[in-house]
């Protein structure tokens, strides 16, 4: 499974994980959740390991800086980031050996809101009914 996919499952499944669900609901989320947290983990230890390399990249907007005029620090700066983001893109593609067994969350049960983009960045960790 591709580690981008698990770091966005994560997203979505710390949404769920704050609103109110049934005891036995929210411990399977928090279970799932768990079983992802080493992938996070070295996912987050990888992005600094990135953004150390890339000093004149701003990782939390994806942008550099240059003086105006200077079109060879220009051009050193914006190598620098697409740099940056071809590292966080192959991090993101990178396979991580992980099998889950969906949780199954039936709607009838639980009453919790959800964007369509979590649902798909759900698939395969939950199975919505």
């Amino acid at each position: 499974m591709k580690l981008g996919k698990i770091i966005a499952a994560c997203h979505g499944l710390d949404k769920i994980m704050a609103q109110d669900l049934s005891l036995p609901m929210a411990k399977q989320v928090f279970d799932m959740r768990e079983k992802l947290q080493s992938s996070w983990d070295f996912q987050v230890m990888q992005e600094r390991k990135i953004a150390e390399k890339h000093p004149h990249v701003n990782p939390a907007n994806g942008s550099v800086s240059y003086d105006n005029g200077d079109s060879e620090m220009e051009k050193e700066r914006l190598a620098e980031l697409d740099s940056f983001i071809k590292e966080l893109k192959d991090l993101a593609e990178m396979e991580q050996d992980l099998s889950v067994e969906p949780i199954v969350l039936r709607s009838s049960e639980e009453n919790i809101k959800i964007a369509g983009n979590d649902i798909k960045a759900l698939k395969g960790f939950i199975t919505f009914e």
